[in-house]
This record gives structure tokens, sequence and C-alpha cells, in this order.
């Protein structure tokens, strides 16, 4: 792989209220930034990280381990990742 991260999509775009319209598309591809954008999504539009992912359309394995890779875990009692 040449470097860059990149998070896969799960099915189909799904209309949801809480998305804006091409939001999947627009996930940072560096790990400090992907991190700082999630943890804001879960900080003010998201109860929790299997809410995000679904919303979303992420595969929460996968959020979980490119973040993972540059040391940070979702802390769930906190509701994001650390």
């Amino acid at each position: 792989m040449d470097g860059r991260l990149i998070l896969s999509l799960k099915s189909p775009a799904r209309r949801g209220n809480m998305r804006r319209k091409g939001e999947k598309n627009m996930l940072p591809k560096d790990p400090m930034m992907l991190l700082s954008y999630v943890n804001t999504k879960l900080r003010d539009d998201y109860p929790t990280l299997d809410a995000l992912c679904e919303e979303l359309d992420l595969d929460r394995a996968e959020l979980e381990a490119t973040l993972a890779a540059v040391g940070f875990s979702y802390v769930e009692e906190q509701n994001r990742f650390a």
C-alpha cells in the first residue's frame, strides 16, 4: 500500500436525516484529521459509535483499526476515541 489509509463504505448510500448529502465521501484520509472529525461527530451528532457508523455507512471494525494504527481506541463511556 502507498501509505494512504482508506475507509471502505458498506452498502450503497442510505438516506439519513442526520447526514448531509455527500458527507460519507468527505471523510478525511489523514488519520489525525479523521480522529478529529469522528470525535466531533460523536460529540455533536451521535450517541454511540454504532449510530455514527450506521448513519454514515462505515465499517466500524475498519474505522477502529484505522484509528488504532495511530494509537487511539474507542472509549464507550466517553463516546470518543482517546
